[in-house]
């Protein structure tokens, strides 16, 4: 059983998750206000309201511009529109979710868990998030670090060991 992404922004990672979801037979659902119609055309994106894309996705990654419009646009209200089975991922803007709002639901399973790679404040130092084992925490140079272990070079420490070690 494939589990859909719902992608929040189809800029160029998100379309880049989109093409992704497609190879593994995943349906692609999204929301984005100024969409490439070719693109979505041409990948068969259901496009729909934001409140649907979190409703309806098995996971929800985020991929929108830090702007005032967008600060917090992941809050209470949005995380209670998702599935309790659901994840959410922010690899993107730190700024785009209310990280009490999701600290609480993960805790109390209301959401099954989350993946976050940017912060409101970097690095990040909240110990809180060590408590969470359904959460990856990564220090917004995620992408950074894989690439250089591919390469088979070891990564500089990023992270502060005190919140990091458990």
């Amino acid at each position: 059983m494939a589990r859909d992404p719902g992608i929040v922004g189809l800029d160029r990672i998100g379309r880049a998750v989109a093409l992704r979801g497609h190879g593994f037979a995943m349906r692609v659902i999204a929301h984005e206000p100024y969409p490439v119609m070719e693109f979505v055309e041409d990948h068969r994106i259901e496009l729909m309201r934001i409140d649907e894309v979190f409703a309806q996705s098995d996971f929800v990654t985020l991929h929108l511009p830090a702007m005032p419009e967008t600060e917090r646009i992941v809050n209470a209200a949005k995380l209670a529109l998702m599935k309790p089975t659901a994840f959410l991922i922010n690899a993107d803007r730190g700024n785009l979710v209310d990280e009490d709002a999701l600290h609480a639901a993960v805790r109390s399973g209301q959401i099954a868990g989350g993946g976050i790679d940017a912060w409101t404040t970097e690095p990040m130092t909240d110990q809180r998030w060590a408590e969470l084992d359904n959460v990856v925490l990564t220090p917004h140079s995620a992408a950074e670090i894989v690439v250089k272990v591919m390469r088979g070079e070891q990564p500089a420490q990023v992270l502060n060991p005190e919140v990091w070690d458990r």
